[in-house]
């Protein structure tokens, strides 16, 4: 089992009982993640709550795509406007080596993001559109998950 958090750029995984085993940190190339002291801020000064999440990368979908590795999905929204709106990124975490391909940014729409769902080594996402004659209507888009030319990095 794995798990992400906005207020954090690290993965943690559990064991089959919930008990924490490891915690990979991801790297941050594009999407905003989270600053590096937000824990103890918020900690030492509660108020700054709101202002501190609505400046995060928000997970939105965390998937094993195979035995060691994981892909998760997050949007840049700012959510201190009233859309939930922003770019997509994918990262893949390959847990055996500690290695992560960050940030790619996913092809999807900004307003609003999509729902992203891992099928095997496809991602797949779900978002509103418009068809030609202007009803609005939902696409599915497929993207094989491809780490040939990924720049690794730990």
């Amino acid at each position: 089992m794995a798990q992400a958090f906005e207020v954090s750029n690290w993965i943690l995984i559990f064991d089959e009982r919930g008990l924490p085993t490891d915690s990979i940190h991801l790297p941050v190339a594009r999407r905003k993640g989270a600053p590096v002291r937000l824990l103890p801020l918020l900690r030492d000064d509660p108020s700054r709550v709101m202002e501190a999440v609505n400046h995060v990368s928000q997970p939105i979908a965390l998937a094993w795509l195979s035995d060691t590795i994981l892909g998760l999905v997050t949007v840049d929204a700012d959510r201190t406007v009233r859309r939930y709106a922003g770019p997509t990124y994918l990262t893949v975490v390959d847990t055996r080596t500690r290695r992560a391909c960050v940030d790619a940014v996913v092809p999807a729409p900004l307003d609003p993001p999509p729902v992203a769902r891992f099928v095997a080594d496809t991602l797949v996402l779900v978002y509103a559109d418009t068809s030609l004659t202007g009803a609005p209507e939902a696409r599915v888009k497929r993207l094989l998950i491809d780490t040939s030319t990924c720049s690794w990095a730990m």
